[in-house]
């Protein structure tokens, strides 16, 4: 996938994978849709614009920060989220999915 210069998602599944269906791929794929339009001509982000997208809960269905649901038995929602700031050597890290939670910041 050509990205060139611009800002862009990811998903935690291969979409483009024989097996891409089926309810958590699709769960992703409606993640990234989202995320993608949220970064709609976007070049460049600021860490509180990318937290902002990290946190958005607007689609009831499949939320960036998702709460914990059950999926064949099993919960499934968002562990953390992770904002990098590689050039200062930072990371920031909110552990769950309560959009409202603070971040916390650690060197590396």
């Amino acid at each position: 996938i050509e990205i060139g210069d611009r800002a862009f998602a990811h998903t935690n599944h291969p979409l483009g994978s024989p097996a891409g269906d089926g309810d958590l791929l699709q769960n992703s794929a409606a993640r990234l849709r989202q995320a993608d339009a949220l970064l709609a001509n976007r070049r460049a982000l600021t860490l509180s614009d990318a937290a902002a997208i990290l946190s958005n809960v607007e689609d009831d269905a499949h939320p960036l920060c998702m709460s914990y649901r059950p999926f064949e038995g099993v919960p499934v929602g968002t562990v953390c989220s992770i904002l990098m700031e590689l050039d200062a050597g930072r990371l920031h890290l909110r552990k769950g999915p309560d959009p409202t939670r603070p971040f916390k910041t650690y060197g590396f």
